[in-house]
C-alpha cells in the first residue's frame, strides 16, 4: 500500500520583501541635567526601524546629521539588531511588502522560480509553498512568473481588490532604432 506524503505549509516571504517596511528619523528634545555644568533641553534624533506596523528597533544619535549619516548602516545590522525575525511571516500577516493589514486569503504557490526569472525550479516535495496576503492584496496580476495569479491556487479566502489601486501605465510612443537611421539624418 502507497500513502501519500503529506505536505507541510511553509510560507515563503515574497521577493520584493526587504525586512525593514518603513523607518521615520525624529527629533527627540531631552532635558540634560547636571550640577557641574548646568541644566539644559538638547535635542537629538532618534531612528525607528518598523516592521508590518511594529516597531522592531530603534537608535538615538545627538543630531539629525548624524541620524541620516549612520542610517545605511543600521539598516544592514536591521538582522541583528531586531528581536523579531524580519522574513520570517506566516499565515496571519500579509505577504505584501509594506502591509501590515492581517491575511485573510491563503494561496499555494504552483511553483517556484529564482530571482532572474530561471524556473520552474525542481519541487522537492515535502513543502507546499504558500503566501498569504490580505483581501485587497491578494490579487497578483499576471507580469511575474512566481508572483503572478496564474501561478496561485486559492486555499482560503478572497480577493477584494481597490479601484482606487490601479495605477495605469502611460504610453510614451515607439522609438524606431535601425542601421539606416544615421544615413537618415544625414540626407535631411
Amino acid at each position: 500500500m502507497v500513502t501519500e506524503l503529506r505536505r507541510n505549509p511553509n510560507y515563503k516571504a515574497h521577493a520584493d520583501d526587504e525586512g525593514i517596511d518603513r523607518i521615520e528619523i525624529v527629533a527627540t528634545p531631552r532635558y540634560k541635567t547636571s550640577g557641574l555644568s548646568g541644566n539644559e533641553w538638547r535635542v537629538g534624533a532618534t531612528i525607528r526601524f518598523y516592521r508590518k506596523g511594529q516597531q522592531i528597533y530603534d537608535e538615538f544619535r545627538t543630531n539629525m546629521a548624524a541620524a541620516v549619516r549612520h542610517l545605511p548602516y543600521l539598516l544592514d545590522q536591521a538582522p541583528e539588531r531586531s528581536e523579531r525575525a524580519l522574513w520570517g511571516l506566516d499565515e496571519a500577516e500579509c505577504h505584501q511588502f509594506g502591509c501590515a493589514e492581517p491575511a485573510t486569503v491563503i494561496l499555494r504557490l504552483k511553483s517556484e522560480y529564482g530571482r532572474q526569472g530561471e524556473g520552474p525550479l525542481p519541487d522537492h516535495g515535502i513543502w507546499e509553498h504558500r503566501r498569504a496576503f490580505c483581501a485587497r492584496h491578494a490579487r497578483r496580476g499576471d507580469c511575474g512568473l512566481e508572483d503572478a495569479d496564474s501561478n496561485y491556487e486559492v486555499v482560503s479566502g478572497r480577493a477584494e481588490p481597490q479601484a482606487d489601486d490601479d495605477s495605469p501605465s502611460a504610453f510614451g510612443g515607439v522609438i524606431t532604432l535601425d542601421q539606416h537611421s544615421d544615413q537618415q539624418r544625414e540626407d535631411v
